[in-house]
């Protein structure tokens, strides 16, 4: 696709495009002007503002996109030293704002915990009080049921999970080739893509989500039955539905 010889614009510019994605699209999800999008994307450093702002827009493509933000802030360094640009340094620019700690006995949380286990025992003393010592009944047992089997793959590439049992399943169609981002449960999200004519059957224990180029070309089948529906363009999913 690209090489180290691209500029960072031209770079970003290519990956995007691959990903069949419109500089609109990259704005919408980074919260950043489409003309700022622009601007990086054609190397016009000079309209863009300060370069912890540049550094703060490249992270956030880099997590729309699935790229190494560690390369993209490599080819940014190169492009400001070609242009004779002093950079600020990395470890500068990863420093955060430290805030002045309060007693613990000040902080929010302490304060509602101590709220909660006031309230508790105090339930616990009017409950003793009004019904003094009655033996309380055992819980009955309650049997848990088996989980479905274990994830599996039809076709084309995809994120394999032996062993673990799962709840939910859906089957991912493509009429054409389309480019995604899964997230199963809370593992971290897996940039992939899935050629035409190919499936690919994922399975979670309670959520699946993920971001698809084009929904338009992609036919869903969650928990054995089609889900019908009208989402074109960029799309992000999420079952079950929130």
């Amino acid at each position: 696709m690209s090489n180290h010889e691209d500029t960072l614009g031209q770079f970003l510019k290519k990956e995007r495009e691959f990903r069949k994605l419109t500089q609109e699209d990259v704005a919408k999800f980074t919260r950043y002007h489409v003309s700022r999008i622009q601007a990086l994307e054609e190397d016009q450093h000079e309209l863009l503002p300060s370069q912890p702002y540049v550094k703060g827009m490249l992270r956030s493509v880099s997590k729309y996109l699935g790229l190494d933000i560690h390369e993209l802030i490599s080819r940014y360094e190169d492009l400001l030293r070609s242009k004779g640009i002093e950079s600020s340094s990395e470890l500068a620019f990863q420093q955060t704002i430290k805030i002045p700690s309060v007693p613990f006995y000040q902080g929010k949380n302490f304060l509602v915990v101590s709220a909660t286990v006031v309230f508790i025992v105090l339930v616990v003393i009017v409950s003793f009080f009004f019904h003094g010592t009655k033996k309380m009944e055992p819980l009955p047992s309650v049997q848990i049921p088996q989980t479905q089997p274990p994830f599996s793959e039809k076709g084309g590439e995809g994120i394999k999970e032996e062993g673990v049992k799962k709840e939910h399943k859906i089957l991912l169609q493509a009429s054409q080739d389309i480019w995604l981002k899964i997230q199963i449960d809370s593992d971290s999200p897996k940039p992939m893509s899935l050629k035409a004519g190919k499936s690919l059957e994922l399975q979670a224990k309670k959520v699946l989500r993920f971001f698809v180029s084009d929904a338009s070309r992609l036919k869903l089948i969650f928990d054995g039955k089609e889900w019908v529906h009208q989402h074109q363009g960029p799309t992000t999913f999420i079952f079950p539905e929130e």
